[in-house]
């Protein structure tokens, strides 16, 4: 699993001036076969949880989205990206605010929902919660990915302080990556190679993408996270990691 962080920094409201802080992520799939058993795919994984999700979808790429605003990710009629799928709870988003974590992980809530979980359009979901006047709104879009076709999620947090009061503020991205039916997903990972431990990066030394894969040496499914170019937001940190020691 992978497991993305853009620090802590102040953000401070002047007059009538909200300080918003813009963090994004692009994640897509670059092969996939559709030959896989969409039943055995999409039930077999704790199928009683998360029932009551919305969805947006292209030809290419769903995402599956929780009432808490947890969500993964998939090929529709075909396999899985993130575990799960289609009903989130092993990813998640973790929101700091002046010291103090909040996150939807398993099912939580991350604090109150004052907007969503709702569809803007058939590619696009938007989620906005409240932490002590700190807005934090969760935009899922499907985009354009680089071989030009609608079969990449854009995940993007928008923080905005609207109170009179200087906070500092983090963001976690938590992605449970599973491809196929390969729950430990090898990773390969420019100026790296093949990651099959765990592994940091640190600011200074964050890879501008990863790629995902079911199988190593004949892949049939594989994805790109995009973390540098295009919208996305380079984090300061990135950890592959077993997911059991990310909490």
């Amino acid at each position: 699993m992978l497991g993305w962080k853009r620090n802590e920094g102040q953000r401070k409201a002047i007059g009538l001036v909200m300080a918003v802080l813009i963090v994004s992520l692009l994640v897509g799939v670059m092969v996939a076969q559709r030959d896989h058993d969409e039943e055995n795919e999409k039930t077999r994984h704790y199928p009683t949880r998360q029932l009551n999700v919305q969805f947006i979808r292209s030809n290419d790429i769903e995402v599956a989205i929780a009432t808490n605003g947890q969500f993964t990710i998939g090929i529709p009629n075909g396999p899985i990206l993130l575990f799960g799928h289609p009903h989130p709870w092993s990813s998640a988003t973790t929101i700091r605010v002046d010291g103090v974590d909040y996150w939807n992980y398993d099912e939580s809530d991350l604090a109150p929902i004052i907007d969503g979980p709702r569809n803007e359009n058939d590619l696009s979901n938007v989620t906005v919660w409240n932490i002590n006047g700190v807005k934090v709104t969760q935009r899922l879009t499907i985009v354009k990915g680089i071989s030009g076709q609608f079969d990449t999620v854009r995940i993007e947090y928008t923080l905005e302080n609207a109170t009179q009061t200087v906070h500092t503020v983090g963001v976690r991205l938590m992605l449970d990556t599973m491809l196929g039916n390969n729950d430990g997903a090898p990773f390969r990972v420019p100026g790296t190679g093949v990651v099959l431990s765990e592994r940091e990066w640190l600011a200074g030394n964050i890879p501008p993408f990863w790629e995902a894969f079911d199988n190593l040496d004949a892949p049939s499914v594989k994805s790109r996270g995009t973390l540098l170019g295009g919208d996305a937001t380079l984090p300061d940190r990135l950890v592959a990691a077993n997911w059991r020691h990310n909490h």
